[in-house]
């Protein structure tokens, strides 16, 4: 299956982080009479090699306020690690765009040589927890390889975003997320902002000689089963999609400074289930713009130059 895409950012030809789907709990026939396992939550990096089933059984828990840390019982330094760095992005996104993260899981899991992914069909608590990846061969969050600090300051403050969002408009709300995790970047590890730009820009590139891209439309889902786990695959437009959505949050921090994104985040959580429109509408009462018609019709060329140009120090963003 070595034409399987999955929804991956790698940069340097390094595998960076995967972003993660939540699915329904559900069954999907394949051929005589055998079913596929649509999986709550999975990470895949190399489809050539085995895919993990994931349990809590064996692992002990480690509870820092509201997030929850599972892990095997020689890694609680580790585990420890990561759930001061989880309290550090929630200060993060309170006190720059007044978000309340909430609950929030991880589960540690060990890389072995024969790894190309992990799965977790179900899970006793909720929310599923999301996984870190590693050979744990680190006790400090500093000392750890970049993909694994990738994983914990730019995609957990993203997926946990999405679980207090819950927008009907799609691409703001990944692009909101987006600039969730550019933030954390930004405070708590700048030293991976470079990075965290390149991979996105590398997503734009591959579509570019389309000219704009509409944030409005919704990407199309399709799945493929991969040693009977059914799984999101991405298309080069959908990646190309989390770059734009997050080039657009920086242009309007950069134009109308970050308190805008402030007031309207919590000018939306005042609605239930926003629509894209309500969402739209909210952001052009508060700008002036024609917030639709710039969703509509976002420049590539402008977009990779916003991902180039923003600032890997927080001031920058903070002021008009």
């Amino acid at each position: 299956m070595s034409s399987l895409r999955l929804l991956v950012l790698v940069i340097g030809g390094v595998l960076a982080a995967l972003f993660f789907f939540l699915l329904l709990k559900e069954r999907h026939p394949l051929s005589q009479g055998r079913f596929a396992i649509n999986p709550e939550v999975f990470f895949v990096w190399d489809d050539s090699k085995k895919l993990y089933k994931i349990e809590p059984n064996g692992l002990e828990t480690l509870y820092q306020g509201p997030f929850t840390v599972y892990f095997p019982s020689p890694y609680q330094p580790q585990a420890e690690e990561v759930a001061h760095a989880l309290a550090q992005i929630l200060q993060v996104a309170q006190r720059r765009l007044s978000l309340d993260l909430g609950a929030f899981s991880v589960v540690l899991v060990l890389l072995r040589e024969d790894m190309g992914g992990v799965f977790i069909e179900s899970w006793p608590t909720k929310p599923v927890p999301q996984f870190l990846v590693s050979s744990m061969k680190w006790t400090k969050l500093s000392e750890a390889p970049r993909p694994t600090r990738l994983m914990v300051y730019a995609v957990f403050p993203h997926e946990a975003a999405h679980l207090v969002l819950m927008w009907e408009g799609h691409w703001l709300e990944e692009g909101i997320a987006e600039y969730i995790g550019f933030i954390v970047v930004q405070e708590l590890a700048p030293d991976l902002c470079q990075t965290y730009r390149e991979g996105r820009q590398k997503d734009v590139r591959e579509i570019l000689p389309r000219g704009t891209y509409d944030l409005t439309r919704e990407p199309l889902q399709e799945f493929v089963v991969h040693e009977g786990i059914r799984l999101k695959t991405t298309s080069p437009e959908e990646g190309a999609g989390y770059g734009v959505s997050l080039a657009f949050w920086l242009q309007i921090a950069r134009e109308h400074g970050e308190t805008i994104i402030r007031q309207f985040v919590e000018q939306a959580k005042s609605l239930s289930q926003p629509t894209e429109r309500e969402l739209a509408r909210i952001l052009s009462n508060l700008t002036g713009e024609d917030i639709w018609g710039k969703l509509q019709r976002m420049n590539l060329q402008e977009v990779l130059q916003i991902l180039e140009q923003a600032p890997c120090e927080s001031s920058s963003l903070t002021a008009p």
